[in-house]
């Protein structure tokens, strides 16, 4: 009893030191006063959000990620087949700084050991607690928040299936790293829960449990205190915000029958596309796509065409407002397609279907930008129509290109374009090689990359900054598809090829953007016809329209890299095979060479002075090789002859100098190592070539310059020996004089060359009608 009340008075006295003294005579009741404000801890108030627009503190989020189910059991953890996948669209808000929902849609599928792959689509929604702002507050610039998250979904096959209707919750962490106000990196491990029948598998625990992880990407509505603008084109001007697009890339089946990755990736196959569109805010584009590509199907070899409309929704500028310097943007697009599939067998069909996918962009400036866009192409059980499975087929691609946004108006007129009245300025030249390949329907083989190697040199000149008008040539193997030989066995069939084309080239970076001197990329596009013949169609020519694009990029004011993917589109089959298009072929190529342009001649009125050398002899020796199928696809090595020349020139103009000279050459007719190697034309003959100086034309006349550049074209005559026979050989050049001056009178040089000669240098088609020739010589010139 006397502990007791010890314990009463202690506390006594401990309240009565804790609590505030009141002033004599005041009573705590008036004042309002209370010993349990002092005595128990209050619960932190922790502030709301202030009243604003519902946008605010939403945000939308893309994950994605593996799962494992439990009925898989330990010991198949090793093996990727055994894991689920899915893939989820999250539209959520934050009601409070701890408390957030979200709903979502997904698509995925859930495997189990005995590999079936179950496809799902789904619908969720999720409680999220910021276990970061409950602990701490909140705090907008935090890097770092941790938050719990409890969901619940609903699931449906997309496949046939007993067991249709599926229903599943799940638990986990969301660790959120916030890059910045716009953007936050998620990683989120969860433990699933479904119901039984989630794989059409009775479980004898009447229900299923998986674990996994996701990740992804968080795109947060910005306050409107930190926004930009949200508008950026001037409503009176249809181009401000128009933007074309160009690009290549790969697609795939995805659906019924093609659920496996490895099903999946056996189909794909290359496809090409063009885009056209307009931002009608900083916000919303609406864009108009053409795209041709090729995939596999249960054995069918399909060929098809797509017309796509896409409505494009930037997620940046919706969630961050518009910044015109901003380097990476997101853009979420849903669509309406078209599509035209052909088959192997001659079977075609036109489906409409939708579209969901995501489109980034990589500015490089103000205007262009690099694009990857990952797309879901969705349709009904007649996509394929006899080849079709299931009540679902879609198709996935991966394509990535360049795009280009029309300039601002003020920019654009400052920029303004341009004329080139001088006749040498903006006059090139190129030089390059590649690879082509003949699309075909009904190849033995059913590929298309029968890949043949090719050569061209172009002639140009751009009239004004948008428009160029060029001529081409190009020659090499075209390889057509395989026949029977004696056995059942196969063998390639070469064709040597030849062209000559005439192409319109419209600079897209000047169209869209104004004219710059010293860009370093530009895009053309060109259009033209072209005029080819093969040497196994004795003689005969084909027309044909070609099209394409051309990447420059500029290394010097002068001197540039090219690629150029071109099509041309023949009227007739002028290969043995099944034509791409009714009875057409089409040949598609891809080159890589060098572009070389220059300005307006800078030394006119130069004149050569008598003690700089307007005369020169020159001496060369080099290799030989006769193009033919068996050269190039063989050891070049072993095809290889010798060729030596002699000459005389004479300077007529600073830029202008006629070369005539003699040649030995001794060119193998068969590969060197079998019975017949010692068979060769041997040639001497005469040769005339008229050289262009480039270098002098762009940069003016100098007599000491150390490097010069000199394309030239000529003739040769003369008379070729055959083993005992003999008989008149006429042909025609072309190729690049590479000049290094040694010293005042001497100078070495580089000589690459082209030569096409007719069937008398074998002796009238003995071994072939026609004779193209690649030459390498190494030199001396002595000036005089």
């Amino acid at each position: 009893m006397k502990k007791i009340v010890f314990v009463i008075l202690c506390l006594s006295v401990f309240c009565a030191l804790a609590m505030p003294q009141a002033a004599v005579g005041q009573d705590t009741l008036k004042v309002g006063d209370n010993a349990l404000d002092y005595l128990l801890q209050k619960r932190p108030q922790r502030p709301g959000f202030a009243k604003g627009r519902f946008s605010e503190h939403t945000f939308l989020t893309g994950m994605i990620g593996p799962s494992y189910l439990s009925a898989n059991g330990a010991g198949n953890v090793g093996n990727w087949k055994n894991y689920s996948m899915l893939a989820g669209v999250y539209y959520g808000k934050w009601v409070s700084p701890v408390s957030g929902f979200r709903v979502g849609l997904g698509l995925g599928y859930v495997a189990d050991k005995a590999t079936v792959k179950t496809q799902l689509a789904t619908f969720g929604v999720d409680y999220l607690m910021n276990l970061s702002a409950l602990a701490s507050g909140y705090d907008y610039d935090r890097l770092f928040e941790m938050s719990a998250v409890f969901g619940a979904k609903y699931l449906r096959k997309i496949e046939d299936s007993p067991h249709p209707d599926q229903f599943g919750g799940h638990v986990g962490l969301q660790a959120k790293f916030h890059v910045s106000p716009l953007v936050d990196i998620l990683v989120e491990p969860r433990l699933n829960i479904y119901t039984d029948n989630i794989e059409d598998i009775s479980s004898w625990r009447k229900y299923n449990t998986s674990a996994g992880i996701m990740a992804g990407v968080s795109y947060n509505m910005v306050p409107l205190e930190k926004r930009t603008s949200e508008w950026r084109f001037e409503k009176e001007r249809f181009l401000e915000g128009t933007f074309l697009s160009a690009g290549v890339g790969m697609r795939s089946f995805i659906g019924y029958g093609n659920s496996g990755l490895d099903k999946i990736m056996s189909s794909v196959g290359p496809s090409f596309r063009l885009s056209m569109g307009k931002w009608v805010t900083s916000m919303s584009a609406f864009r108009l796509s053409g795209e041709i590509g090729f995939m596999d199907r249960n054995e069918a070899k399909i060929k098809s065409g797509e017309l796509m409309l896409d409505y494009l929704f930037n997620l940046n500028s919706a969630f961050g407002g518009y910044d015109r310097d901003r380097k990476f943007e997101l853009s979420f697009l849903a669509g309406a397609n078209l599509l035209i599939n052909k088959y192997k067998s001659g079977g075609a069909n036109k489906v409409l279907g939708g579209a969901l996918g995501l489109n980034g962009n990589i500015r490089l400036n103000g205007y262009t930008s690099l694009y990857i866009e990952p797309r879901l192409d969705f349709y009904g059980s007649n996509v394929l129509g006899a080849y079709s499975n299931g009540n679902f087929m879609g198709i996935g691609s991966l394509n990535v290109g360049v795009n280009f946004m029309r300039a601002s108006h003020s920019d654009f007129m400052e920029r303004g374009q341009v004329s080139f009245k001088d006749p040498l300025e903006k006059v090139f030249i190129s030089s390059g090689m590649g690879v082509n390949t003949l699309l075909q329907r009904g190849r033995t083989d059913g590929k298309i990359g029968h890949y043949a190697p090719q050569l061209s040199m172009s002639l140009g000149k751009w009239f004004t900054s948008v428009s160029a008008l060029r001529l081409s040539a190009e020659g090499g193997i075209v390889k057509s598809d395989k026949r029977n030989v004696s056995g059942g066995g196969y063998r390639d069939i070469y064709h040597r090829y030849g062209a000559l084309s005439a192409d319109y080239m419209f600079n897209v970076n000047s169209a869209m953007c104004g004219y710059r001197e010293g860009r370093v990329f530009e895009l053309s596009a060109l259009a033209g016809v072209s005029l080819g013949g093969l040497t196994s169609a004795e003689g005969q020519l084909y027309f044909g329209l070609n099209a394409g694009l051309q990447g420059l990029f500029n290394i010097t004011d002068n001197w540039g890299l090219y690629v150029e993917p071109r099509l041309i589109l023949y009227d007739k089959n002028f290969t043995s095979g099944i034509g791409f298009i009714g009875r057409t072929d089409m040949l598609a190529s891809v080159n890589f060479g060098v572009n070389y342009k220059f300005n307006s001649y800078a030394a006119k009125g130069a004149s050569l002075d008598e003690r700089d050398g307007r005369n020169f002899v020159s001496v060369s020796e080099g290799g030989l090789l006769r193009i033919t199928g068996s050269s190039i696809s063989g050891n070049m090595f072993k095809w290889l002859g010798n060729s030596f020349k002699f000459s005389y020139g004479r300077w007529f103009s600073p830029v202008s100098i006629v070369r005539v000279g003699m040649t030995f050459d001794n060119t193998p007719l068969y590969m060197k190592g079998t019975k017949n190697d010692d068979i060769r034309s041997r040639f001497i003959g005469v040769t005339a070539d008229y050289m262009f100086d480039l270098t002098a034309a762009n940069r003016g006349y100098d007599p000491s310059r150390l490097f010069s550049v000199r394309p030239f074209v000529g003739i040769n005559a003369g008379m070729a020996k055959v083993e005992s026979g003999k008989d008149f050989a006429f042909g025609a050049s072309a190729g690049f004089n590479f000049d290094f001056r040694v010293s005042r009178f001497v100078s070495i040089f580089a000589e690459p060359r082209l030569a096409l000669f007719g069937d008398n240098y074998d002796l009238h088609g003995r071994y072939s009608r026609l004779s193209p020739m690649a030459e390498l010589n190494a030199g001396l010139s002595f000036h005089f």
